[in-house]
């Protein structure tokens, strides 16, 4: 069943193959292209803990074997098929598994691109739409890994590109990709649950109810529910469920289970936190969707809005500087010395995080009030936009959701929500013009892109570089026949190397025996230095700083 395309949408569609989709789309190749290219993705050692996540295609590649890390949280099945295809091709490494991710991460650019120009808009929103996804710094470091996180957003953005444009032009063939595409995104991690949901949400909210109409918006969720039960009970039943299988959900349900009054300050904090995260994150595009806003507020309200977000924006910022919490809060993926789990480089200026606090509660708080103003002013939409803007926002809030009753909580678990709110960014920004975006919030993304995209690379080039010096180290020590589990390298590698031979699942410290040598970047007490490996870094403040230090533990007195 389809809506009533935009008025714009079908000749955005038709001219998809069109010369300036094909320009675009070469500058998104070449600047991914260029970008991996002075990061450099060589080099065989994990990232995060995508260690655990490779034990699988290995287990596929090598010995045709369905094995899962004990360490996994998520269903995990398509993401090892996906990297088994690159594994049967290249060999089995993490080189290969790196690899798998990038191309993963452009398709993800490369779907959002075209899921916003299938909504109707001009193939310079579309690029910027793109380049605010590929360069976000999460989503740019995470490609260089074999986490879940870039593949499961790309296969989101797919799914929600084609089942949009399945229900704006009516293409049966466009919503069943989409829906096996979301199945893909499913099996990978459970919170692919929000796509049937959302989906549900949008056609409940936006149409009028009729029967056909109620089963075209249930009947998805029903069938995802029965395959992500199906699935754990496969997984149960045949012995392959981890220790730490849907660990973040049991989080969730154990604190909504208890007192209302510990969940809530808790959810309540998140929100403010998510929203200096999606602020900084969508800095770009916030000229043009708060600028729209902006210009159809009556005059009369034009001044005690800009108060109102200004007021805010200062209590926040004064409140976080008092708390000593300013900006990277989670410390995740974003870290004070730049980008990376278990990142080594020295913490960058405090000043800078000063800003970059100002700068995230600013343009969070305007998004805020510029959604709701755009909120009022839906009728003035083409039609089709109403249901796409419902779909995409409560495809984020669906994702978000789970997040927001834990207390564990990692950066990059808001990248999925990324190509939705940036979709909901470019409806507010465009879909009551037809000129799209004018040409000072155009010059004003220009630059925070610039900003973004370069830190976003050096950041992980530095990170990179680091972790090759920091394996290298390791290895020098493994040939010198000392066993790995004498070697504290940080629970990356120790994971790495150790796990499932020592301790137990759940403590990080039990993957060692006797940790007489440790590699770090800081000296540790009752330990002496017997090398010191330099780090070629990018960052300004990381310049000749932070060297990778092999350590022996001092003799007992």
């Amino acid at each position: 069943m389809s809506l009533p395309a935009p008025l714009h949408t079908s000749a955005a569609a038709a001219g998809v193959r069109s010369s300036p989709d094909v320009i675009c789309l070469l500058i998104l190749v070449g600047s991914w292209l260029a970008a991996i290219a002075v990061v450099g993705p060589r080099g065989d050692f994990p990232i995060v803990d995508d260690w655990a996540y490779a034990v699988t295609v290995k287990a596929l590649v090598q010995d045709h074997r369905l094995v899962f890390s004990e360490w996994i949280a998520t269903n995990n099945l398509t993401s090892a098929l996906w990297g088994s295809l690159f594994a049967l091709v290249f060999g089995f490494s993490f080189e290969t598994l790196r690899l798998s991710t990038l191309v993963a991460g452009f398709l993800g650019g490369a779907a959002l691109y075209g899921w916003v120009r299938q909504a109707g808009f001009s193939p310079a929103s579309a690029l910027m739409a793109a380049f605010c996804l590929m360069f976000n710094p999460i989503y740019f470091q995470l490609s260089f890994s074999f986490m879940t996180d870039v593949p499961f957003t790309a296969a989101l953005t797919i799914a929600l590109a084609l089942i949009t444009r399945g229900v704006l032009a009516g293409r049966p063939g466009a919503t069943a990709g989409g829906w096996a595409a979301a199945l893909f995104a499913l099996l990978m991690r459970q919170v692919g649950m929000a796509i049937p949901l959302a989906h549900a949400a949008a056609n409940i909210v936006t149409r009028r109810p009729t029967w056909r109409g109620m089963a075209v918006a249930i009947l998805p969720v029903v069938a995802f529910v029965a395959v992500q039960r199906g699935y754990a009970r496969f997984l149960a039943e045949t012995g392959r469920m981890p220790e730490l299988y849907g660990m973040q959900s049991d989080a969730m349900w154990k604190m909504l289970a208890g007192p209302v009054a510990e969940s809530i300050p808790v959810a309540a904090v998140f929100l403010l936190y998510l929203l200096l995260y999606l602020g900084l994150f969508l800095s770009p595009l916030a000229p043009g969707f708060v600028g729209a806003a902006y210009r159809d507020l009556g005059a009369r309200w034009r001044p005690p809005i800009v108060l109102l977000v200004v007021a805010l924006t200062v209590a926040t910022t004064v409140a976080l500087l008092a708390l000593g919490h300013p900006m990277p809060i989670w410390h995740d993926a974003l870290t004070v010395g730049g980008l990376g789990v278990s990142g080594d480089g020295p913490p960058a200026p405090g000043v800078m995080w000063v800003i970059v606090t100002v700068v995230s509660a600013l343009s969070g708080w305007a998004l805020f009030v510029a959604l709701i103003a755009h909120g009022f002013a839906w009728r003035r939409w083409s039609p089709g936009m109403p249901w796409l803007m419902v779909f995409a926002g409560c495809t984020a809030l669906i994702i978000a959701a789970p997040v927001a009753f834990i207390s564990f909580r990692f950066d990059r678990y808001l990248v999925p929500m990324m190509p939705c709110l940036i979709m909901v960014g470019v409806i507010g920004a465009c879909a009551a013009r037809p000129d799209d975006q004018r040409g000072s919030s155009q010059a004003a993304f220009a630059i925070l892109m610039a900003m973004m995209a370069a830190f976003s690379i050096a950041g992980t080039k530095d990170y990179m570089a680091s972790r090759a010096v920091h394996d290298a180290a390791v290895r020098s020590l493994l040939d010198q026949g000392i066993p790995s589990e004498r070697i504290d390298a940080g629970w990356v590698f120790n994971g790495y190397r150790n796990f499932g031979r020592f301790g137990t699942v759940r403590d990080m410290y039990s993957w060692l025996l006797t940790p007489d040598y440790r590699v770090a970047s800081r000296p540790a007490p009752g330990y002496d230095i017997i090398e010191s490996r330099p780090v070629q870094r990018w960052l300004p403040w990381a310049i000749g700083r932070t060297p990778i230090l092999v350590m022996r533990r001092q003799a007992a007195p």
